[in-house]
């Protein structure tokens, strides 16, 4: 679907002066391209012709000299040297026009040195680099040569010898292989034929054996009358093969056969001759092998004996194909030429009024050259293939005379073309480009115009799509040979203009100008398709036109044609044609922008942003994207990989070669380019790097490219790379309609384009809720079919939108339609109950219940329906739980149940009684609490088992609440939980609620049942289990325990508070309640607190307690305290040491330390299918790694347990260094705990003893001593800059995003010490 037109166009004319006389002409004949100065070689024939005033093609031609030129890009030719071959000086060298002197040139990049192969078998050599060059004559063919080619290595060159010799020589010109260059073998790679499908072997009817016979007989074929006889060669791209074309003779010359015919052999890199086209009819010589390898090109020529000829191919009269062959000299397929301009085929060869000289292949095998000679002139067609069809996209004609003289492709770029002729060459680029519409919506028709010989096949892909090389109709041009220089479409696609050369060649002016209006259709129906009117069709005068553009006025109707052409002083030129007055005039160049480099392929966008409209461009070159806002500055690159680029509505689409399309928002792309020219933030290129990350993505096949975008129908078309279309349908552009369709109450279009591209309905409620609920009856309007408003409902049901508002639809849905139809819309009633969250299958079988009498069928079909929307077992127990038996059993009906299953049930409810049926039912349907409540209701009969069903199913709390104003049931009740409770080891509450219950009687005088069930001692047993004393000897008191059993209570109560660590309490349990001062004295010394149990001491005047207790107790707590400095230290110093160690390693190598993977092999396509996630080890432990889940996959649990292994902070883990920070916070806490029971204990040693007074002073110093360590160690490890400050973010760390690195970059809160008030001053201590 891709057209050819002309880049540009550069013409270098060799000086004239060269020449002495006005006969003679400066013919370039040869080029050659040197790469790497980027210069153009070529060599001009000095020649007179021998017959003045004969024509061009059939006469001799003198020779006088050889002079070569070298051209830079932007430098005129200018001549190098002048070579003359020896016969010169003699006599000049006379030879046929058709032949060319000059066979081969060739620069060698290796010994930089020009070789020159002439048909007189000279070879010469010229070294471009040398300061005095000289020619050099490196070998010569006595009788001369016929052919040249070298190898495109550069390494070998065949030579085709006048006296039937093929010769290979290497670039020292030295000969490796020589072989006859006609033979009668067919070559190593003969078929070998078993008669398969041989015409011997098939079936001919009537006919029988004779026309068998007769088929198998060999048909001798013979050469076409344009064979110029000579040899061509043409090698494969690989140069592994090359092949050799030559017009060999019959031996047997008698009348009735042909005298020669044409033979094309297959050699090897060796010259070995591989295999022989089979024989052909009427092969000429044109000759190219496909640098890609699978055809090899030829043209052949249908005549009959008619024409004078013997062993033409049999066929139409005038048929001209270009025929392919294989490698092994099958034939493939063929081109079928219209190449004669005269309207009815002349049958005499000497009435033929053309001949195709030469094929030449682009160096991509994209293009095929034809170089055709006409009586008035010569040509150059290029053609293209696509689909298995070959397009001729465009013919070129010398300028400035009638003949080329060499056709000549870049060796590199594929899309280059060199073409000489007398007196100049010209260098053509062309680029391949879609001609297609780019209006918007909603007149948008798509319409893609491509080239196809002397056609315009268009199709209007909104309406139609046409797969090539079909279309949806076939514009002829007035030409039907040759096709257009260029065409264009107007943006709304409905006109067409076409640049052509002049139809009459006689005509004063040498192109013409025409334009259609191709009144397309815009819509679905059974008429024509289009109706083009030819509108315009006018001549203009230019030097060398390369592109037209067809553009759309503000005013109806109105149009004009811009034309890009190179004027006469190379220069590239815009000319307007005034639609009016029929005329050229030539428009003002304005530089509202600028690409970094040369972009074939341009478009001006506006797109609005903020309330304004701003103007962007887009380019693209080969590979580069760039976009540009009109007068803010330069371009910004895109995307480096670009394969081809649209526009369709508010997104720009591009293809890349990593197969895959992008959609970028135009109001994004205006917002950075607007943003980076006011100088704001960042520029350009970094703002736009972020948002691509952001930019919806679409995988394509590879090789893609876009044809054209549709907006109105919201999908792409693409071209694969054989031709074929697919049509895909964005999901931004789908989105982008939906969401304009909503903004302008069109619900039901946007429902449908919802359903057909699978986007979630909820849409039409999202986007804008206000909206949607007050055009709701428009919406109802537009959607009056039931099924799609059930489907509308279900999906917003499901949706993750707000449930208020979902709900408030549904509500709101149900009333309109209930007003508008409630039998048609029954269905639709229904959805709306159950879609709701939470579902309200209660009130929808209410629903059917109050339609029950009035329309049975009715309320059946909507059962049915409800069945298929919810499980029908669960609206079995919905209708169960309703207590209606006549909707169980409709229900149970349609849901193909067995009746021996449920009706024996019903019939067992029924004969209950009224609360006993319905706690059945809810038993049934494990509706505990309600059960509960229905046995309440049904009166004291039913209480025993309300008490058993309670503690069965754990109901206590329902309980409580039902019985709460009967005392008796209450208390019960209460009871139970007491003791439910106690099991539990929940003895707090269990003691509380056994208590709670003495509150329940009214009259002092309870009977003697209720005193047992106010357990006082079990309350006891729950308090000292709870560990709660006070209440515990409270209640004790109360109840009047004797002393033995309280103390007895006492010390155990105080032994278990002891174990807990609890002393006060405990001191406090030995003194008023064991009344044992000594324990007492003892619990507060081992609780550090020594003023209490000196306090103690003394009240009870027991002084000795002092020596024997306290003092004792003191040291003890200095000792423990000493232990857990001393341990506390000791972590200090291995985690501060296993710090540094894990940051030196993370300075050295952060990537082998975090373990991340190298993205340079994200897209190798050798990867492996195992998972191999990032270990959470480092590369510095032996431990053994494991599989860490992805993030998107972990649950709960499994996060649970990955704080709990972060928690844990194993060595070798990248979270090590965050736990021992973590650790260090804790390390804190229990330093400036210790310190402050160390301060406490400081305050009473001084009372006790020398030896106190010196252990307390050591404590105290070496409290300070690790306080400033850990002060020091702490402002090290806090005060370090972070890695990625010191080096630099280290590389991939951004693909680093698990949860374990992610926790391990978070460094805790540093832990701080408090004021130093527990230390006492050295005056205290003397």
């Amino acid at each position: 679907m891709r057209n050819l037109a002309i880049s540009s166009v550069k013409t270098w004319s060799p000086p004239y002066t060269v020449s002495t006389a006005q006969d003679q002409l400066l013919a370039p004949c040869a080029i050659t391209v040197d790469l790497d100065q980027a210069a153009v070689y070529f060599a001009a024939v000095e020649e007179q012709a021998s017959q003045a005033g004969a024509d061009h093609e059939h006469h001799q031609r003198n020779l006088q000299s050889i002079t070569l030129f070298k051209t830079l890009a932007d430098q005129n030719a200018l001549p190098i040297d002048v070579y003359k071959p020896s016969e010169v000086e003699e006599n000049p060298i006379v030879y046929p026009s058709k032949i060319p002197f000059v066979l081969s040139l060739k620069l060698l990049p290796e010994t930089r040195t020009l070789v020159l192969v002439l048909a007189n078998g000279e070879i010469v050599q010229y070294p471009i680099d040398e300061e005095d060059p000289q020619w050099d004559v490196v070998g010569a063919f006595e009788g001369g040569l016929e052919a040249a080619c070298w190898s495109p290595d550069e390494s070998l060159l065949v030579l085709a010898t006048k006296d039937g010799k093929l010769v290979q020589m290497t670039t020292d010109f030295e000969a490796l292989h020589e072989r006859p260059l006609r033979t009668d073998e067919f070559g190593e790679d003969a078929q070998v034929n078993i008669n398969w499908g041989s015409k011997l072997t098939q079936f001919h009817g009537s006919l029988g054996k004779a026309a068998a016979a007769a088929a198998g007989q060999p048909t001798l074929v013979g050469s076409s009358p344009d064979d110029d006889g000579r040899v061509r060669i043409s090698w494969r791209g690989d140069a592994a093969f090359f092949v050799v074309s030559t017009l060999d003779p019959y031996e047997d010359c008698t009348e009735g056969i042909p005298k020669k015919r044409r033979v094309i052999r297959v050699y090897d890199r060796d010259v070995t001759l591989q295999a022989t086209l089979e024989p052909t009819a009427g092969l000429e010589h044109p000759l190219a092998w496909r640098p890609s390898g699978n055809f090899i090109a030829v043209s052949q020529r249908f005549f009959g004996p008619e024409s004078g000829w013997l062993g033409g191919g049999v066929g139409r009269p005038g048929r001209h194909d270009i025929v392919f062959f294989e490698r092994n000299g099958l034939r493939r397929t063929e081109i079928e030429g219209r190449w004669s301009g005269l309207p009815n085929a002349p049958t005499s060869p000497a009435d033929w009024d053309y001949s195709i000289k030469e094929f030449s292949w682009s160096c991509d095998s994209t293009i095929l050259g034809v170089w055709i000679s006409y009586r008035d002139g010569d040509v150059f067609q290029l053609w293209t293939t696509g689909n298995w069809h070959w397009y001729l996209k465009m013919t070129l004609r010398p300028v400035g005379s009638r003949r080329f003289t060499s056709v000549y492709w870049h060796p590199e770029h594929g899309r280059t073309l060199f073409l000489t002729s007398p007196g100049n060459l010209r260098e053509y680029t062309f680029e391949y480009e879609t001609v297609a519409s780019s209006s918007g919506p909603p007149n948008d028709l798509g319409m893609v115009a491509v080239i196809d010989r002397g056609d315009a096949l268009l199709t209007p892909f909104r309406v139609q799509n046409v797969p090539p090389p079909s279309a949806s109709h076939k514009l002829a041009f007035s030409s039907r040979s040759s096709p257009p220089i260029h065409i264009a479409l107007s943006p709304s696609g409905e006109l067409l203009a076409a640049l052509s050369y002049h139809p009459d060649p006689n005509s004063e002016h040498r192109y013409s100008l025409s334009v259609w209006n191709l009144h397309p259709r815009k819509g679905p129906g059974r008429g024509k398709i289009m109706a083009p009117e030819s509108i315009v069709a006018d001549s203009v005068d230019l030097h060398i036109p390369t592109q037209i553009l067809l553009c759309e006025g503000v005013q109806n109707n109105s149009w004009f044609v811009r034309v890009l052409h190179t004027a006469r002083d190379g220069k590239g030129e815009i000319v307007d044609y005034d639609t009016e007055q029929g005329k050229i005039k030539r428009e003002e160049q304005n530089r509202i922008c600028a690409f970094p480099e040369f972009c074939f392929t341009s478009q001006s966008i506006s797109t609005a942003l903020d309330g304004t409209t701003v103007h962007l461009l887009v380019g693209v070159t080969n590979t580069k994207l760039y976009v540009a806002a009109s007068g803010r500055g330069e371009a910004v690159l895109v995307s480096p990989i670009v394969t081809s680029f649209t526009v369709s509505g508010t997104f720009l689409i591009y293809t890349t070669s990593a197969h895959e399309s992008v959609y970028a928002p135009l109001e994004a792309i205006a917002r950075v380019l607007v943003r980076s020219s006011e100088g704001e933030g960042e520029d350009a290129s970094t703002l736009l790097a972020a948002c691509i990350a952001e930019w919806e993505t679409r995988r394509v096949e590879r090789g893609s490219r876009i044809v054209v975008a549709v907006p109105s129908a919201m999908n792409v078309v693409l071209q694969m790379p054989r031709g074929n279309l697919e049509t895909i349908y964005p999901r931004s552009l789908a989105l982008e309609v939906i969401r304009s369709d909503i903004a302008r109450s069109e619900y039901g279009r946007a429902f449908s384009a919802c359903r057909k591209h699978r986007i979630d309905l909820s849409m039409l409620v999202e986007q804008d809720p206000t909206q949607f609920l007050d055009n709701l009856s428009t919406f109802l309007g537009q959607l009056p079919d039931v099924d799609d408003l059930n489907l509308f409902l279900t999906v917003i049901g499901k949706s993750l939108g707000k449930r208020e508002v979902m709900t408030q639809i549904c509500d709101q849905i149900r009333e309109r339609l209930q007003e508008m139809d409630p039998i048609k819309y029954m269905n639709t009633i229904l959805t709306s109950y159950v879609v709701e969250t939470p579902p309200q299958y209660e009130a929808a079988l209410a629903h059917l219940h109050s339609l029950r009498d009035g329309d049975p069928q009715i309320v059946e079909d909507a059962v049915r329906y409800i069945i298929f929307l919810v499980d029908a077992d669960k609206l079995f127990d919905v209708a169960l739980g309703m207590y209606d038996f006549a909707l169980v059993l409709l229900i149970a009906q349609h849901s193909q149940r067995d009746p021996r299953e449920y009706l024996p049930f019903l019939r067992e409810l029924k004969a209950l009684e009224k609360h006993y049926q319905r706690f059945r039912i809810d038993d049934h349907l494990k509706r505990y609490s309600k059960a509960l409540k229905d046995l309440a209701d049904g009166g004291t009969q039913y209480f025993s088992e309300a008490l058993g069903y309670m503690e069965k199913h754990q109901l206590y709390i329902e309980g409580l609440s039902i019985w709460k104003g009967q005392p008796n049931e209450y208390k019960q009740v209460m009871s139970l939980y007491a003791d439910w409770l106690y099991d539990r080891r929940d003895f707090e509450d269990a003691a509380m609620g056994q208590i709670s219950t003495r509150w329940l009687g009214q009259d002092a005088n309870e009977t003697s049942a209720f005193e047992l069930a106010c357990n006082y001692s079990k309350a006891m047993q729950a308090y000292e289990k709870a560990y709660l004393w006070r209440p515990l000897f409270r209640l004790a008191l109360e109840h009047d325990l004797d002393d033995e059993k309280v103390k007895e209570l006492g010390y155990r109560v105080a032994e278990n508070l002891c174990t807990r660590k609890r002393w006060a309490d405990a001191a406090i349990v030995y003194q008023d309640y064991a009344c044992d001062i000594d324990e007492a004295v003892r619990a507060y010394t081992n609780g550090n607190e020594v003023s209490d149990a000196l306090r103690l001491a003394t009240k009870a005047k027991r002084r000795e307690l002092v020596e024997e207790i306290i003092h004792p107790g003191a040291l003890d707590l200095i000792s423990q305290m000493f232990e857990d400095l001393e341990e506390m230290e000791a972590q200090l110093q291995k985690q501060a040491s296993r710090i540094k160690e894990l940051r030196l390693n993370k300075q050295e190598n952060p990537n082998a330390f975090f373990g991340v993977e190298d993205l340079s092999l994200h897209n190798v396509d050798v990867t492996t299918d195992v998972s191999t996630p990032i270990s959470t080890f480092t590369r510095y432990t032996v431990a053994p790694t494991s599989t860490s889940r992805s993030i998107s996959k972990r649950t709960s649990r499994s996060k649970r347990k990955l704080d709990m292994k972060n928690a844990a902070g194993r060595k070798g883990t990248i979270e090590e260094e965050t736990y021992i920070l973590a650790s260090w916070t804790k390390l804190s806490t229990r330093l400036v705990g210790l310190q402050n029971e160390a301060g406490k204990l400081f305050r009473n040693l001084r009372m006790f003893g020398e030896e106190h007074v010196t252990e307390g002073k050591r404590l105290q110093s070496s409290l300070i001593e690790l306080e400033d360590s850990f002060k020091t160690a702490i402002d090290e490890v806090w005060g370090e800059p972070d890695i990625n400050q010191q080096t630099g973010e280290p590389p991939n760390t951004s693909t680093t995003t698990s949860e374990e690195q992610k926790g391990a970059a978070s460094k805790p809160v540093k832990p701080t010490l408090g004021p130093r008030v527990w230390v006492l001053q050295s005056q205290f201590w003397l």
